[in-house]
């Protein structure tokens, strides 16, 4: 997955991301919220993403339209990691899986979350895989739903956001299960840079998890 994969969806470079502002994205996903990490630093996740086993000589819609579906992962870790660079601090972000360490990307620490846009757009991917619909419309309605979102953020300590941008759509008919996508969010607002937990789940054909690790 490339950079200019993982930043289309929050619109990171070519659209201005003052047009994702809202009481969710401002806090979550402002620029700069990781800034405070220590350089040097890591944070690790652990990640699984399960599908349904098709049954045998059966493909995807999304085989028609060219998006593969993601490999399945079980056990495996996203590290995000803290380094100096020539144009400011890097936060370098690197899988996991069965053992075999794979690049992702490396983000500027003055940027916004990139564990988010990673967890998102895997799930555009796998959505667009399994229901051969535009990867691009489905982009807009996360950002615009993630945009709307205003969380209620009384008491201390964690909070989750859940989130169905699909929910109503004009389109649902043609998503199957993912017509019922579910987000959830948790992060402590006096924290919001380091996400706890991100989760998402459609019907039982999809779920994909990362989990901050202690």
């Amino acid at each position: 997955m490339t950079l200019k994969a993982l930043t289309l969806l929050l619109g990171v470079g070519a659209v201005p991301l003052p047009a994702l502002a809202g009481p969710l994205t401002d806090l979550i996903m402002a620029p700069g919220v990781m800034t405070d990490l220590t350089l040097g630093g890591t944070l690790v996740y652990t990640h699984d993403r399960l599908f349904l086993t098709l049954p045998a000589g059966q493909t995807l819609p999304g085989a028609q339209t060219g998006v593969p579906l993601p490999e399945a992962v079980v056990d495996g870790e996203v590290i995000m990691t803290f380094v100096p660079g020539e144009a400011g601090n890097q936060i370098v972000v690197t899988r996991l899986e069965a053992d075999v360490t794979r690049p992702v990307a490396s983000f500027p620490a003055s940027g916004p979350n990139p564990l988010l846009i990673f967890f998102l757009e895997n799930v555009v991917r796998s959505m667009a895989a399994q229901t051969g619909g535009s990867p691009f419309y489905m982009r807009n309605i996360m950002r615009a739903d993630l945009a709307g979102a205003a969380p209620d953020l009384a008491g201390d300590g964690p909070h989750t956001v859940t989130l169905t941008p699909f929910a109503g759509n004009p389109n649902a008919s043609r998503m199957g299960d993912f017509a019922g996508l579910t987000l959830d969010l948790t992060f402590d607002p006096a924290n919001p840079g380091t996400l706890l937990a991100l989760s998402a789940q459609a019907g039982d054909g999809y779920r994909e998890t990362l989990m901050l690790e202690d």
